[in-house]
């Protein structure tokens, strides 16, 4: 049986998160935490985005980013799915993403950026 074939885990966000509305880390950890253990079983995750109204980029990032500090691009892309995504945040979505994965992959660098920018230390 091929991957499209087999069964997909459907989270839906609004019940991970208790809201239409995606605006806290706190929410991301919480979806990002029911998500990580999935895929690292092999399984497929959809995620369902139906009934949210609002989401904005610290959510994503914190529910979505930090996938690419534990798994590979295309384990991510082969292993979760978006439903009932509007076109509007699917494109947030995708920016977030892509920033994580350059965060990710030059971590290093980023933070030294970051601290000279800001004069703060980041922890790891």
């Amino acid at each position: 049986m091929n991957d499209k074939m087999k069964p997909k885990t459907v989270i839906r966000v609004t019940d991970v998160v208790g809201d239409s509305r995606c605006i806290r880390v706190e929410d991301g950890q919480h979806l990002y935490k029911r998500i990580v253990p999935l895929i690292r079983q092999g399984k497929h995750v959809a995620v369902s985005f139906d009934g949210v109204e609002m989401m904005i980029p610290p959510f994503i990032s914190s529910a979505f980013g930090r996938l690419h500090g534990e798994f590979t691009k295309s384990r991510i892309r082969s292993k979760l799915s978006l439903i009932d995504i509007s076109s509007n945040y699917l494109n947030v979505f995708q920016r977030t993403m892509e920033w994580a994965e350059f965060y990710y992959e030059n971590p290093d660098a980023c933070n030294r950026i970051w601290e000279e920018e800001m004069g703060e230390e980041v922890e790891p």
